[in-house]
């Protein structure tokens, strides 16, 4: 039997940094990527709960979309706790709706800190698209799991279709988040 290849993702918090007031890009996954984040009300339940953290200002949500086995959140980090703090919180709040459905967090997750305030729309950008992207739907279809913030208003927004979605061309050649994150780190 061949051997699986080691996963290093304890790689994931090496120069992790928690500035409060840094925005962040934050990717969530599902215990062995099970796909079943989208469906009962798993959105409905991550939603509420990113509303509650915002609230409770442990951040500033700014967006997030949630996809079958993974979230994509950009937000900044309030003053009440660390980064790991609030993303224990946001996974210790989902846990029990999540489990009921034998649907786990990963342990780990991937984050970047945005240096760029620049950046932060092709971020915004970047979360709404990837279900375009995955082909999760035809493009004039809606996502109905993309959440935003009501006073945040990512420069994108302008540019869409009169219905709300993008242009098919943004999709077909968008950036990946490893070029985001790499534009951000080394303009």
């Amino acid at each position: 039997m061949p051997q699986l290849p080691i996963r290093k993702t304890h790689h994931l918090a090496y120069g992790r940094v928690s500035i409060p007031g840094a925005t962040y890009f934050i990717t969530l996954v599902t215990q062995n990527r099970k796909t079943d984040l989208t469906a009962n009300d798993h959105p409905e339940h991550i939603a509420d709960t990113l509303r509650a953290l915002h609230r409770d200002k442990i951040i500033n949500l700014r967006c997030a979309t949630t996809m079958p086995d993974h979230l994509h959140l950009l937000f900044v980090l309030g003053e009440v706790c660390d980064l790991s703090l609030a993303i224990s919180k946001f996974k210790n709040a989902t846990r029990k709706a999540l489990a009921a459905h034998s649907l786990y967090w990963h342990r780990n997750y991937y984050d970047h800190r945005i240096r760029q305030e620049a950046n932060t729309n092709d971020f915004a950008r970047y979360i709404f698209l990837n279900p375009y992207r995955k082909s999760l739907l035809t493009a004039d279809q809606l996502w109905p799991h993309w959440l935003c913030n009501r006073t945040y208003k990512p420069d994108f927004q302008e540019q869409l279709n009169p219905d709300g979605t993008p242009p098919a061309a943004w999709y077909k050649n968008a950036p990946t988040a490893q070029d985001l994150t790499d534009q951000d780190t080394h303009p």
